[in-house]
């Protein structure tokens, strides 16, 4: 499904970012390896940038203490991960879980900073994001957590796409091939 909700105004954005959205286990950092090696782009991850082995112990717990903190970092470390006139793919999150299993909103100025030039929203049923989340880090989450988070990286990505005035497209990946298909000509209408 692909959903669009206003017109990019690409002269605004020269950071040349497409934002890859989605919660734990939907499979973004799998869909921007398989686009980073089609299209050539650059792939980012926000975890990266924000250097999360500082901020966590058990690098497999994806609950955060201090979402403003993490945010900080993010934004004090971004700049220095751009090079040149490259398009780059960022792959991070509009919502997160705290440590004590309470959803908190991405601050905006985070989205400020970025200036993406378009946000996809990747989904997917909670079942199968526990049963990924299970198989890759051995945490199990509650589907009714779960699907809340994902609800509020939705209302989130939106909100966050009309503050910026730029689109959102939602792609619900239950087949990986057919979404990265969908992104590929979603990117490629954006000439770049």
């Amino acid at each position: 499904m692909i959903i669009v909700i206003c017109n990019p105004h690409l002269e605004m954005y020269n950071n040349r970012i497409i934002y890859i959205s989605g919660v734990h286990g939907v499979g973004k950092d799998t869909i921007c390896s398989i686009l980073e090696k089609r299209l050539g782009l650059k792939h980012l991850s926000s975890s990266k940038i924000l250097k999360w082995d500082e901020y966590s112990i058990n690098l497999k717990n994806k609950r955060v203490s201090s979402v403003e903190e993490t945010q900080n970092s993010f934004v004090e470390n971004f700049k220095s991960y751009l090079e040149g006139d490259l398009i780059y793919i960022l792959d991070g999150h509009f919502a997160l879980l705290t440590a004590t299993y309470e959803i908190e909103d991405i601050p905006m100025f985070v989205y400020d900073e970025i200036k993406p030039l378009i946000i996809i929203l990747i989904t997917l049923a909670p079942n199968v994001i526990i049963s990924r989340l299970r198989k890759r880090d051995s945490m199990l989450y509650d589907v009714n957590i779960v699907n809340e988070l994902q609800e509020r990286e939705r209302g989130n990505a939106y909100n966050v796409g009309r503050k910026l005035g730029i689109d959102v497209v939602e792609i619900n990946n239950t087949d990986i091939e057919k979404s990265i298909e969908l992104i590929e000509n979603v990117i490629n209408k954006l000439n770049l």
